[in-house]
């Protein structure tokens, strides 16, 4: 878990390469995590990765 307050959030960077790989979701615990930076949530999309926001549920 990291914060959506920093910028450089290593682990956030690494998740996408990694659910490609492992063909697997990023689950995220509340959308409002990613919504701070739109052009990351642009790019997840953009890049194929599924993920789904715990707090919003299909």
């Amino acid at each position: 878990m990291e914060s959506g307050k920093r910028h450089d959030r290593p682990a956030l960077a690494i998740a996408p390469k990694l659910c490609r790989k492992h063909r697997a979701i990023l689950v995220i615990a509340r959308s409002n995590r990613l919504a701070r930076n739109v052009a990351f949530i642009s790019n997840l999309t953009e890049s194929g990765v599924e993920f789904l926001a715990v707090d919003t549920p299909r």
